[in-house]
Protein backbone atom coordinates (compact mmCIF):
# COMPACT_ATOMS: atom_id res chain seq x y z
CA UNK A 1 0.00 0.00 0.00
CA UNK A 2 1.41 3.25 -0.58
CA UNK A 3 0.42 6.84 0.56
CA UNK A 4 -1.37 9.61 -1.28
CA UNK A 5 2.13 11.30 -0.76
CA UNK A 6 4.25 9.07 -2.04
CA UNK A 7 2.60 8.57 -5.42
CA UNK A 8 2.22 12.53 -5.47
CA UNK A 9 5.73 13.19 -4.90
CA UNK A 10 6.57 9.80 -7.57
CA UNK A 11 4.45 12.24 -10.52
CA UNK A 12 6.16 15.33 -9.35
CA UNK A 13 9.62 13.70 -10.12
CA UNK A 14 8.81 12.11 -13.15
CA UNK A 15 7.71 15.54 -14.43
CA UNK A 16 10.65 16.91 -12.80
CA UNK A 17 13.06 14.14 -14.28
CA UNK A 18 11.53 15.46 -18.07
CA UNK A 19 14.45 17.79 -19.14
CA UNK A 20 12.23 19.96 -21.24
CA UNK A 21 9.83 20.19 -18.61
CA UNK A 22 12.34 21.30 -15.71
CA UNK A 23 13.71 23.69 -18.41
CA UNK A 24 10.63 25.44 -19.80
CA UNK A 25 8.63 25.99 -16.12
CA UNK A 26 9.40 27.73 -12.94
CA UNK A 27 7.73 24.82 -11.00
CA UNK A 28 6.61 21.60 -10.65
CA UNK A 29 5.29 21.32 -7.39
CA UNK A 30 2.99 19.57 -5.15
CA UNK A 31 0.01 21.72 -4.73
CA UNK A 32 -0.63 23.63 -1.77
CA UNK A 33 -2.83 26.71 -3.00
CA UNK A 34 -0.69 28.25 -5.56
CA UNK A 35 -3.43 28.35 -8.00
CA UNK A 36 -5.41 30.76 -5.80
CA UNK A 37 -2.36 32.31 -5.09
CA UNK A 38 -1.72 33.46 -9.05
CA UNK A 39 -5.64 34.20 -9.97
CA UNK A 40 -5.32 36.58 -7.06
CA UNK A 41 -2.37 38.30 -8.43
CA UNK A 42 -3.41 37.67 -11.95
CA UNK A 43 -5.98 40.56 -10.81
CA UNK A 44 -3.39 43.09 -9.30
CA UNK A 45 -0.82 42.73 -11.90
CA UNK A 46 0.72 40.81 -15.15
CA UNK A 47 4.49 41.29 -14.02
CA UNK A 48 3.51 39.93 -11.04
CA UNK A 49 2.08 36.93 -12.55
CA UNK A 50 4.32 36.24 -15.34
CA UNK A 51 7.61 35.88 -13.09
CA UNK A 52 5.67 32.86 -11.86
CA UNK A 53 4.75 30.75 -14.97
CA UNK A 54 4.74 28.36 -16.32
CA UNK A 55 4.12 26.00 -13.42
CA UNK A 56 2.78 22.62 -13.12
CA UNK A 57 1.24 21.47 -9.37
CA UNK A 58 0.42 17.67 -8.62
CA UNK A 59 -3.31 17.57 -6.17
CA UNK A 60 -4.63 14.15 -5.17
CA UNK A 61 -8.01 14.48 -6.83
CA UNK A 62 -9.30 11.40 -4.45
CA UNK A 63 -10.34 7.76 -4.47
CA UNK A 64 -12.92 5.05 -5.63
CA UNK A 65 -13.13 2.07 -4.05
CA UNK A 66 -15.34 0.14 -6.15
CA UNK A 67 -16.15 -2.90 -3.98
CA UNK A 68 -13.96 -5.78 -2.16
CA UNK A 69 -11.75 -8.01 -4.15
CA UNK A 70 -11.76 -10.48 -1.18
CA UNK A 71 -12.77 -10.05 2.47
CA UNK A 72 -9.19 -8.59 3.04
CA UNK A 73 -8.15 -6.74 -0.07
CA UNK A 74 -10.15 -3.99 -2.11
CA UNK A 75 -8.66 -1.71 -4.60
CA UNK A 76 -7.72 1.58 -3.78
CA UNK A 77 -8.62 3.78 -7.40
CA UNK A 78 -6.64 7.16 -7.51
CA UNK A 79 -6.95 9.82 -9.39
CA UNK A 80 -4.15 12.59 -9.27
CA UNK A 81 -4.40 16.17 -11.56
CA UNK A 82 -1.65 17.49 -12.95
CA UNK A 83 -2.42 21.33 -12.64
CA UNK A 84 -0.53 23.25 -16.01
CA UNK A 85 -0.35 27.07 -15.81
CA UNK A 86 0.92 29.48 -18.88
CA UNK A 87 0.63 32.01 -20.28
CA UNK A 88 -0.22 31.24 -23.79
CA UNK A 89 -1.62 27.95 -24.98
CA UNK A 90 0.41 27.28 -28.11
CA UNK A 91 3.57 28.62 -26.87
CA UNK A 92 3.88 31.06 -29.84
CA UNK A 93 5.98 33.92 -28.23
CA UNK A 94 9.23 33.93 -28.51
CA UNK A 95 10.86 31.58 -25.73
CA UNK A 96 7.72 31.18 -24.19
CA UNK A 97 6.43 28.03 -23.40
CA UNK A 98 2.76 27.00 -23.91
CA UNK A 99 0.05 24.89 -22.12
CA UNK A 100 -0.52 22.44 -25.25
CA UNK A 101 3.30 21.69 -25.41
CA UNK A 102 3.55 21.64 -22.05
CA UNK A 103 0.37 18.96 -21.56
CA UNK A 104 1.92 16.71 -24.51
CA UNK A 105 4.91 16.55 -22.69
CA UNK A 106 2.94 15.50 -19.03
CA UNK A 107 1.11 12.74 -21.24
CA UNK A 108 4.69 11.65 -22.75
CA UNK A 109 6.02 11.04 -18.72
CA UNK A 110 2.97 10.18 -16.79
CA UNK A 111 0.97 7.98 -19.77
CA UNK A 112 2.08 4.06 -18.61
CA UNK A 113 4.21 4.49 -16.19
CA UNK A 114 4.01 3.47 -13.24
CA UNK A 115 6.59 5.47 -11.60
CA UNK A 116 9.04 2.49 -10.24
CA UNK A 117 5.76 1.26 -7.83
CA UNK A 118 3.77 -1.42 -7.54
CA UNK A 119 1.16 0.03 -8.81
CA UNK A 120 -1.09 -0.44 -12.22
CA UNK A 121 0.74 1.94 -14.49
CA UNK A 122 -0.71 5.80 -14.84
CA UNK A 123 -3.90 5.93 -17.39
CA UNK A 124 -5.37 9.19 -19.10
CA UNK A 125 -8.67 10.19 -17.50
CA UNK A 126 -9.05 13.61 -18.70
CA UNK A 127 -7.74 17.45 -19.81
CA UNK A 128 -10.07 20.12 -19.48
CA UNK A 129 -9.66 23.66 -18.88
CA UNK A 130 -9.90 25.09 -15.43
CA UNK A 131 -9.53 28.93 -15.70
CA UNK A 132 -8.85 31.05 -18.94
CA UNK A 133 -7.53 34.64 -18.85
CA UNK A 134 -5.84 37.24 -20.65
CA UNK A 135 -3.44 37.29 -18.54
CA UNK A 136 -3.21 33.59 -17.43
CA UNK A 137 -4.75 30.12 -18.49
CA UNK A 138 -4.90 26.86 -16.34
CA UNK A 139 -5.83 23.63 -17.79
CA UNK A 140 -6.03 20.28 -15.49
CA UNK A 141 -4.68 16.94 -16.75
CA UNK A 142 -6.46 14.05 -15.08
CA UNK A 143 -4.60 10.45 -14.65
CA UNK A 144 -5.47 7.96 -12.43
CA UNK A 145 -3.96 4.54 -11.29
CA UNK A 146 -5.09 1.37 -9.04
CA UNK A 147 -4.09 -0.95 -6.53
CA UNK A 148 -4.75 -3.52 -4.51
CA UNK A 149 -4.80 -2.89 -0.49
CA UNK A 150 -4.79 -6.35 1.87
CA UNK A 151 -5.29 -5.96 5.68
Amino acid sequence: MYTIETIQDAIVAALQGKAELAAACRKIDPYHGAVDDIIEEAGRGKDILIAQVPAIYVLYGGSRFPGMLTTSSYDDNQTYTIVTIAKDLRGRAAGKAGIYPLIELEKEVLIHNNLGLQIQPLFPVSIAPIWLSKVVSIYGFDVGTFFDIQK
